[in-house]
């Protein structure tokens, strides 16, 4: 491993002038940080998903949403460039309207139909879903053309470039979901970023968004800007690969629902995974894939307080007990984890009125799932059990409260 850090923004970390302000810091603070990550803003994804199905009934009402969200980003960009006296803010903003004109030709092609030559490449589903993946692509290339424009004037005598991810990130035709080629991955990483390690440079890039060999856009699957900077660690052999969010590492459990969570200052590559998978939201499921078998290690912080630490994630010995608890009730995520379980409980995640709690880990010995729950009148149904986990469905109406007796006792 290498002399080098890919660092992995999140969109609540680049939301607004002052969120990126921070992120600027902390890539000023380490000379080794050259590779750099940027996903949408906050909430921009959702807004063009809900544009994308808005311009399937209403456009006018897509294009409202549009406007809207091209006028916080002309107001991000602004707030971002306003210490700076140069007229950089200009060239910002016709690349940013650059982008917003992409975006709405492609809500009216949605509006009208797939073009004839969308069509002749596959069905009408595939062609609706390149457009969705072209439209998702934009809020990254927003974020990170702001970014890069900022990062630039507040590092003056360092060398900059801003690179299209998808001239690296390499994929099958999954559109929404797709499978990236390694191979060719690091191939392209290596021919555009192997000379940084020698060089006094940043590079700033999208996460989350790729290309098939036909030259289509695609993503990883939504929240996957994490398992770019992991794509590229493999490539790049770096030191480590950082991923900055709102929160300082990852917890025991959601903080959100639980306050009592504590953060995990170390975990085990599988442990973490399986956390992601189980549906613990810090991190994208496969992130871990890409390095855990060249053991370059993963650090989780955040971007509100760097200097508190976070979680680094690497491989460590296998050690008995409870590591953490991954929380899962959104429908979203129920629909993900049916496809997990639904094999042995079919439908069992579809209704709304079930959630899913995981314990990753071990079990004290003693201790009995079963008799604990059914002590507080909540009936249960494991859906899953490995050696270092146990997923259960249980009533949504009880969830926090099984959640909170069950961290208290095992953790």
């Amino acid at each position: 491993m290498k002399e080098l850090i890919v660092a992995k923004f999140g969109g609540s970390s680049v939301k607004d002038a002052s969120a990126m302000e921070r992120c600027g810091k902390i890539v000023t603070q380490n000379h080794w940080r050259k590779v750099v990550v940027i996903s949408a803003t906050y909430n921009t994804t959702n807004q063009l998903e809900e544009m994308y199905r808005l311009a399937r009934l209403d456009l006018p009402e897509a294009k409202l949403l549009l406007g809207k969200n091209r006028e916080r980003h002309f107001c991000l960009a602004k707030d971002v460039l306003a210490s700076f006296k140069t007229d950089a803010l200009e060239a910002v903003i016709d690349d940013l309207k650059e982008l917003y004109k992409e975006a709405e030709d492609l809500l009216l092609e949605t509006n009208h139909g797939p073009k004839s030559e969308r069509l002749c490449r596959g069905s009408m589903e595939s062609a609706q879903q390149e457009i969705m993946a072209q439209l998702y692509s934009v809020g990254e290339r927003l974020s990170s053309r702001i970014f890069f424009s900022y990062l630039k004037h507040l590092m003056p005598d360092r060398s900059l470039r801003h690179i299209d991810a998808r001239s690296m990130i390499r994929t099958d035709s999954n559109f929404l979901e797709a499978r990236p080629k390694w191979e060719i991955i690091t191939t392209k990483a290596e021919t555009l970023l192997g000379d940084i390690f020698h060089k006094d440079e940043v590079v700033v890039t999208q996460g989350f968004i790729g290309m098939d060999e036909m030259g289509r856009t695609t993503i990883l699957g939504r929240e996957g800007s994490d398992y770019t900077a992991t794509l590229l660690g493999h490539a790049l052999k770096p030191a480590s690969v950082e991923i900055w969010t709102d929160v300082p590492g990852i917890f025991s459990v959601d903080p959100r629902i639980l306050p009592s969570a504590h953060v995990i200052h170390e975990m085990d590559y599988d442990d973490a995974t399986l956390m992601a998978s189980l549906g613990a939201k810090v991190l994208f499921d496969q992130t871990m894939a890409p390095v855990c078998n060249l053991g370059i290690p993963v650090y989780v912080a955040s971007t509100l307080a760097p200097e508190s630490g976070g979680t680094w994630i690497k491989r460590l010995s296998q050690t008995s007990g409870p590591v953490g608890m991954a929380l899962a009730s959104h429908p979203r995520t129920l629909k993900q984890l049916e496809q997990r379980f639904g094999h042995n409980n079919p439908g069992i995640l579809l209704g709304e009125k079930v959630g899913v709690i995981s314990v990753i880990g071990t079990l004290p010995g003693n201790f009995s799932l079963d008799t604990f729950l059914g002590g507080m009148g909540i009936t249960s149904k494991v859906l899953e059990q490995g050696s270092r986990h146990i997923s259960f469905a249980i009533p949504l109406d009880r969830m926090e409260e099984a959640a909170s007796a069950l961290h208290s006792r095992l953790y």
